[in-house]
């Protein structure tokens, strides 16, 4: 009885952030559509505090969509409702193209991000636009709350297995937060004290996707030096344990 009630529950949580999410989905679009359009002059020309005003616009819709998104995504897993999408493709290039994609976002903040992967190339089974997903996730949190060196993305393959780290020199996981790093809606300090943007589901999500794919994401160490985060996942989803 109690069992069934909690799934009910559930389901119902589920629906109502549907719900929610997709009838603020269609008024963000058209914040967002309509303030490009006052950027680009089409209803006549701004002046600059007039841009900056409706740059803020923009960009607060923005990042209110990704939010959205991310709570989509999650009830999705949730519910099963993600499918996967299998094919073989170079694990090498795909952490390549994870640190290439960041690399901005590090440097203006002072940053580096390196890749340290095999010379030749490491194809894997799986899901590529998953997989890119939760190393988008782990390397962009490490890159957020990194406040001096950088990340580095290691990539060490096995017969059946193959793992992604994430080392980064910032200030570490505090202890009290370490056990429920990975729940919903969990967010840790930046180095000067402050709230991050987002609602903490970047590690949610990742865990889930790597649990949908046969793998895992730990925490395995973490100090006043910095943080490891490793995703493992096997090299052939056909052969998931």
């Amino acid at each position: 009885m109690v069992v069934d009630e909690l799934r009910q529950a559930n389901l119902a949580k589920d629906r109502f952030m549907r719900t929610v999410s997709h009838e603020l989905r269609t008024p963000l679009n058209s914040v967002i559509g309509f303030s490009d359009v006052l950027l680009r002059g089409y209803a006549g020309e701004l002046n600059e505090e007039q841009r900056r005003q409706v740059a803020m616009v923009r960009d607060a819709g923005e990042h209110l969509l990704a939010i959205v998104e991310q709570v989509l995504e999650v009830a999705g897993i949730e519910s099963g409702e993600v499918p996967i999408e299998i094919a073989s493709f170079d694990a090498v290039e795909l952490v390549r193209e994870v640190v290439e994609m960041l690399l901005p976002e590090a440097h203006r903040k002072g940053l580096d991000v390196a890749a340290e992967t095999p010379s030749e190339q490491v194809l894997m089974l799986s899901d590529r636009t998953k997989v890119k997903q939760i190393l988008m996730n782990l390397v962009g949190n490490a890159v957020k709350f990194c406040d001096r060196g950088g990340v580095t993305v290691e990539l060490r393959a096995q017969a059946d297995r193959i793992r992604f780290r994430v080392r980064d020199t910032g200030p570490g996981v505090r202890e009290d937060i370490r056990h429920t790093l990975f729940e919903e809606f969990m967010q840790g300090s930046l180095p000067d004290g402050s709230r991050p943007d987002g609602v903490g589901l970047g590690l949610s999500i990742a865990r889930r996707l790597a649990d949908s794919l046969g793998g895992s994401v730990v925490l395995p160490e973490t100090s006043e030096r910095g943080s490891v985060f490793d995703l493992v996942l096997p090299r052939d989803w056909q052969h998931r344990a």
